[in-house]
């Protein structure tokens, strides 16, 4: 795995890429990386049929049958699997930004192909964010992705709000506690000197917590006031239930040059100078994107094979309960 997380650039990767039965290998560890399991009876043996492009995995205990794509982004998919390892690649590294034209040249597939597996990719970073809730003291603000206008009261139908909360350390920049609602009591004793800790922690520049950016329904909100219930509904979904949740709810007191705003700001500049904008439906694949890039890049993590593993465990659209646990290698 050291060899995989070493590459620094496309002509390395393809390097590694060129032998398929290299990459059969690869994926094989990854996804089994004590051995096959059954993924029906968890039976450890199988008959190999490898008379197909892709080899077969018989179990010898219950005689169901699957491969080293079934379960994952790639299943169905017909695209050669060099080309979807390296568009896992692109996606993890937090240095480059790309869309589907790009990676459309670069792989030499269509259009739709290009946009269908960063679809995929970005479906699959969606669904382990959300399998990953934020901990400890969670600080949030309320902001709005469109067609800037720039009512600080008035919602306008091309608005998207948007919760934007990190957790993880006492280092939220500039949160100012007197604006927010806590969903958790016991959030709102804080004292003075807590609050004045974590401003000076800011100024220094120091944040390694957990950021995340959810789209929040219209029904949470009167104007550019975020209601109560939208705080509840965030804080249930996406917050950890021992944690405590503070989010500032009113547009006009959120602290423009705060670290959560112009975190924000970075996440609308890279989705209008990458992809030109994004619609309302696909914002939150593309939000959930950012903040997997960011949070890679603030604590250092091999998010190659992260994004990796998401994408071999990931649970098809139509309902399947086939899942697989991949080590962390």
């Amino acid at each position: 795995m050291s060899v995989w997380e070493s590459i620094h650039s496309v002509e390395e990767l393809l390097q590694l890429l060129h032998n398929e039965a290299e990459i059969n290998s690869f994926l094989f560890h990854m996804k089994w990386p004590s051995g096959f399991v059954c993924p029906r009876c968890h039976h450890g043996e199988a008959y190999v049929i490898k008379t197909r492009r892709l080899p077969l995995y018989d179990c010898r205990a219950c005689r169901h049958q699957t491969s080293l794509i079934a379960g994952t982004i790639m299943e169905g998919s017909r695209t050669a699997l060099w080309k979807w390892l390296t568009a896992i690649w692109l996606v993890s590294r937090t240095d480059l930004t790309f869309n589907a034209v790009q990676l459309r040249s670069l792989i030499q597939v269509t259009y739709k192909t290009a946009w269908s597996m960063l679809h995929k990719i970005r479906t699959a970073i969606s669904r382990a964010d959300t399998a990953l809730p934020l901990e400890g003291e969670v600080r949030g603000i309320v902001a709005f992705y469109g067609r800037p206008f720039y009512s600080p009261i008035l919602l306008h139908e091309r608005e998207s709000p948007i919760i934007v909360a990190d957790s993880g350390s006492a280092e939220s920049a500039n949160f100012d506690s007197t604006n927010s609602d806590s969903a958790n009591s016991h959030f709102a004793n804080s004292d003075s000197a807590h609050s004045h800790s974590v401003s000076e922690m800011n100024e220094q520049g120091i944040h390694t917590q957990r950021i995340k950016m959810k789209i929040v329904d219209r029904m949470h909100c009167s104007g550019k006031s975020l209601l109560r219930t939208g705080c509840d509904e965030f804080a249930k979904l996406h917050a950890h239930c021992d944690s405590s949740v503070s989010i500032t709810r009113y547009y006009f007191h959120v602290r423009r040059k705060g670290y959560l705003y112009q975190t924000f700001k970075r996440a609308w500049q890279w989705m209008n100078n990458t992809f030109h904008g994004i619609g309302s439906t696909h914002l939150q694949l593309y939000l959930d994107e950012f903040c997997f890039r960011h949070n890679a890049a603030a604590d250092g993590t091999a998010s190659w094979s992260n994004l990796l593993r998401s994408c071999l465990s990931f649970r098809d659209a139509r309902g399947s309960n086939t899942s697989y646990v991949i080590s962390a290698a």
